[in-house]
């Protein structure tokens, strides 16, 4: 497992849709990524499974595609 936080933090927008594009490439390669994001939905479009966490806490873990589609979670952690 690779851990990356913050992965794309400084570097141009071009890049970092290519960063994505890599994350799934490994995805379908079977190899797992622990990324740490404070842009939720580009995460969660990259991801499986999530972990929603807010001052150190969980407070919520599902699968990336229901917590992508899960409206109260888009006001308080979309705005990020």
């Amino acid at each position: 497992m690779v851990p990356l936080d913050e992965a794309s933090k400084g570097i141009m927008p071009v890049l970092v849709d290519e960063m994505v594009e890599m994350f799934r490439r490994l995805k379908k390669a079977r190899k797992a990524i622990l990324l740490s994001k404070q842009n939720v939905e580009s995460a969660l479009a990259a991801g499986d499974c999530a972990y929603l966490i807010d001052l150190g806490r969980t407070v919520r873990t599902d699968t990336a595609v229901r917590l992508l589609a899960s409206p109260e979670i888009h006001e308080p952690y979309w705005a990020v």
